[in-house]
């Protein structure tokens, strides 16, 4: 088989089909690219065996038909370090030669019968999106998702579609991360559905999703993602995720407007100089409210620091002490949009709600974080 295509072609559908591929697999040949040959296309698929991605290439000449298993990161390696340009591909039984301007590399190939493909999933649900949605909302939850396998659903991103529009949501119990997105243009007239997309999946969607529509497809286990000339198929996590909606307050009694930039920087001063929160490597950090200004302290006792910095804000309520963990609250306040943060409080051990002042369009973002209790020194 003898097949011509651009250097650069197949490098980036490469790299991309690389990041499917686990970095140790118990399933040698799934460190392999399926490559399949048929008239003039070159069809690329790698798997994990939960999640598969496929993509079709035009090829610019084609002699023969067939499938073989190169290794990932062999190609790679031999496409990395060449300029753009023409490159040949020959195989026999046994050997990959990819012939360049200058010269060729040679490694062997396995047989395509030993790939574990996993047989074409019928879908009977699907809607269409813009990618830049669904990518702004991964990336702006995915640091919320649960690290430990022991509640499985809080370990993906949750996915609630509705006829009005799409709700996609993570939460690892102390923080949750909610966008609410309005259909504009796109339709969706089947029945609320709910899925849960596994953490991995969402990374690669966050990496690789433009401002083109996108497809999604599911049935009761699998989904698939169509976007550019890539399909992604994954094995939903097989749970049920918690209602989030019963743990977001509907309204607040003390509320604070506060420039949101302003209050990353003043958190991250006081950090450093506070004490550690329980079992882990977090600090803690204490907000305390008063008329138009708000005070971040923090103290460590073991080391006999403390800090304290203040800001002007907009708060017109009694004075109110919140504990937060400081770190975390600088990874929410970073990903939330605008200028200002509207910060939502209904006492000292209460969930606290942040909003944006001002939302992208057809979209609402909340985020709430759990505080923690702290002494006033």
């Amino acid at each position: 088989m003898k097949l011509t295509l651009s250097k650069t072609t197949l490098e980036k559908a490469a790299k991309l089909l690389s990041k499917v591929i686990n970095t140790s697999n118990v399933i040698p040949i799934l460190d392999d690219i399926l490559c399949s040959v048929e008239r003039q296309d070159l069809t690329l698929t790698a798997s994990d065996s939960f999640m598969t991605m496929s993509t079709t290439l035009a090829l610019d000449s084609s002699e023969g038909e067939g499938k073989f298993c190169v290794n990932a990161k062999q190609l790679l390696a031999a496409l990395t370090n060449l300029i753009e340009q023409p490159i040949t591909i020959e195989t026999d039984d046994t050997t990959f030669t990819l012939l360049h301007e200058t010269g060729e590399y040679n490694f062997p190939i396995e047989s395509a019968d030993d790939y574990p493909l996993h047989d074409q999933e019928e879908f009977k649900s699907d809607f269409i999106i813009k990618g830049d949605v669904v990518r702004d909302a991964i990336k702006r939850s995915i640091w919320a998702t649960a690290k430990d396998d022991l509640r499985p659903a809080m370990t993906g991103i949750s996915f609630q579609l509705g006829s009005e529009g799409l709700v996609i949501a993570a939460s690892d119990g102390h923080v949750l991360v909610k966008t609410a997105y309005s259909f504009d243009g796109e339709a969706y007239a089947g029945k609320p559905e709910s899925l849960i997309i596994p953490r991995k999946v969402a990374q690669i969607l966050q990496q690789e999703l433009s401002e083109d529509i996108i497809k999604i497809l599911w049935n009761k286990d699998h989904a698939r993602v169509e976007f550019s000339d890539y399909a992604l198929q994954f094995s939903l996590v097989d749970a049920k995720y918690p209602n989030i909606n019963k743990v977001i307050p509907s309204e607040t009694a003390f509320n604070a407007v506060i420039p949101r930039m302003s209050f990353i920087s003043s958190v991250s001063k006081v950090i450093p100089f506070s004490d550690f929160a329980d079992g882990s490597s977090n600090r803690k950090v204490l907000l305390h409210f008063e008329m138009n200004t708000l005070k971040v302290q923090g103290a460590n006792i073991n080391f006999n620091t403390s800090a304290k910095d203040k800001m002007d804000i907009s708060y017109v309520h009694e004075p109110l002490s919140v504990g937060m963990n400081g770190q975390m609250l600088i990874a929410l306040l970073k990903e939330l949009c605008g200028l200002d943060v509207e910060m939502g409080m209904n006492g000292p051990d209460k969930g606290v709600t942040f909003r944006p002042t001002e939302n992208p369009d057809n979209t609402e973002i909340t985020m709430l974080m759990m505080p923690m209790i702290i002494s006033e020194e």
